[in-house]
């Protein structure tokens, strides 16, 4: 690791052998340059800020699946290469560090990006570069639907999300809904696939509040939604506000029940909430469960991690990483010994990928690859239950 510019950098050449924890400086020559060279990646999550856990979760899954490839020889006998950046959470620094990844460091693709705001602006400099950005940890809509020719998601949309929850919610005559949502792309994302849930079911919210998320919530907020008594609280924010509204709309109302999405991340809101009152809280999930060794993607997954590191404790985030790294590796894979970026953008519309147990599939015009949403519950000890 070293520091530039008060920007703390992280540039891991992921040749290791699987175990060491040392991060050696990267090669001089530029990856690309000829067919032994190493395959250079780039990465930019928030690794500092509110939501480190998440960006440094997310680095983790996908390190341990590149630094699997690495032992296993590399890809068409090259190693890869990942420049990893951080961005603190801001649009900002995103968009640098993303002209950075492209223009000074050269990589062939980005793999990882976390944050619906950052992510929309990052989008103009891959598409005037063209470099691919294989998996999109956000929520926002278009960022799934409609992201141009070379940003593939791999994982369901929040609007997804959602409806599977209003879907599991309402045959157990659970119809008195509220919604409380960070006034964000993603948040209103989510409120757009929460109205058309509740569209179809014939329903509508008995409240629906948002937040500005720098300010989070208020007093004034956490009333207007109990004023309307809801059966269930549907709230859409990362961990730390989340947790604020569920913990303030328990003490007026120990029996009203909450939901939320896969982005809040379940261990940082037990984390933040205590295990106690994250008790029944409802979170969707759009990976398979990341302790169930049974499933194929989930045992590679598991084994990566340990092999980096023993000390490395298994999550939602730490998967989602891990998945979108194998999906690049595939893309790789199929695009020869010494592919440009827009190689990898055929070879991932060529067929779909099954990594067992997930699975994801694009075209020309679609880039939501998955569609994989599951439910999970909280338990008394904080623990994920499916």
């Amino acid at each position: 690791m070293r520091r530039l510019v008060g920007e703390l950098v992280f540039v891991v050449f992921v040749a290791m052998t699987i175990g060491l924890g040392s991060y050696p400086e990267r090669a001089n020559a530029a990856p690309g340059s000829d067919g032994s060279a190493a395959i250079r990646l780039g990465m930019s999550l928030p690794l500092s800020g509110p939501v480190a856990a998440y960006g440094k979760a997310l680095r983790e899954g996908a390190l341990a699946c590149f630094a699997r490839v690495n032992a296993e020889g590399g890809i068409h006998g090259r190693k890869i290469e990942v420049v990893s950046l951080d961005d603190g959470y801001e649009t900002e620094r995103m968009l640098a560090n993303t002209r950075r990844l492209i223009n000074e460091e050269k990589v062939l693709s980005l793999v990882g990006f976390f944050g619906s705001p950052g992510t929309v602006e990052a989008m103009q400099a891959l598409r005037t570069a063209g470099i691919p950005l294989i998996g999109l940890s956000t929520g926002t809509s278009s960022l799934h639907l409609q992201p141009g020719r070379y940003a593939f998601s791999t994982r369901a949309s929040v609007e997804k999300e959602v409806a599977v929850i209003i879907d599991h919610a309402v045959p157990l005559a659970v119809t008195k809904i509220g919604v409380v949502y960070q006034d964000d792309s993603f948040g209103r994302a989510g409120l757009d696939g929460f109205v058309e849930a509740m569209k179809r079911h014939r329903l509508s919210a008995v409240a629906s509040v948002g937040f500005d998320p720098a300010k989070g919530v208020t007093p004034d907020i956490i009333k207007q939604v109990a004023d309307a008594a809801p059966q269930l609280v549907l709230v859409l924010a990362t961990h730390k506000p989340a947790a604020a509204a569920i913990r303030a709309l328990k003490k007026i109302n120990a029996a009203m029940q909450f939901a939320t999405v896969s982005l809040v991340g379940a261990d940082l809101l037990v984390a933040e909430l205590g295990a106690a009152a994250a008790k029944g809280v409802i979170i969707s999930q759009v990976t398979p469960y990341p302790w169930n060794d049974t499933v194929k993607v989930t045992g590679d997954y598991l084994r990566a991690i340990k092999a980096l590191n023993p000390e490395a404790q298994p999550s939602y985030y730490g998967l989602e990483g891990y998945i979108a790294a194998r999906i690049t590796i595939e893309a790789l894979r199929r695009s020869g010994a010494n592919p440009a970026p827009d190689d990898l953008v055929t070879a991932l519309e060529q067929a779909p990928i099954d990594l067992g147990g997930y699975f994801v599939a694009y075209r020309p015009g679609v880039r939501q690859g998955s569609q994989f949403v599951d439910i999970t519950i909280l338990n008394s000890q904080g623990r994920i239950l499916r």
